[in-house]
């Protein structure tokens, strides 16, 4: 890898998942903290055991890992589709979405189907990399 990403925490992932169940409800609790660990270092495995350098991929590989391991007893599609976001943005790059449907928007509904195996992670990537911006 040319640079090295920046890597979120397992403290990063808890706060995000916190501040999800403050801001729109559910139960707070972990169910496994090793889940939590095991996610946080799923892109990282990817990065170094597979030679995955491309940092949409990587933000996947750790909402997938999140979303499907639930970790938490609840919010755990949410803190998987902000943490995403947290790593693109923390290196460099956004996601700009379409807001095309207020009631079932495009993020959620990916990370949804990412969740269930309805869509593969290089479904989803093709469906992503148009959004995917420097930040300014």
């Amino acid at each position: 890898m040319a640079v090295e990403p920046i890597w979120l925490t397992t403290a990063d992932i808890l706060a995000i998942h916190e501040d999800q169940i403050a801001r729109y409800g559910g139960l707070d609790g972990i169910k496994d903290c090793g889940l939590v660990e095991s996610a946080v270092m799923s892109p990282r495995h990817v990065a170094y055991y597979e030679g995955e350098r491309d940092l949409l991929m990587l933000a996947l590989v750790l909402c997938r890992a999140l979303a499907r391991d639930h970790p938490f007893i609840d919010g755990n599609k949410r803190t998987a589709a902000v943490a995403m976001l947290m790593f693109l943005e923390l290196n460099g790059h956004e996601l700009i979405m379409p807001d095309d449907d207020a009631e079932a928007p495009m993020l959620g509904q990916m990370v949804e189907l990412l969740t269930i195996g309805g869509l593969s992670l290089p479904n989803v990537y093709a469906s992503f990399i148009n959004y995917l911006h420097p930040v300014a």
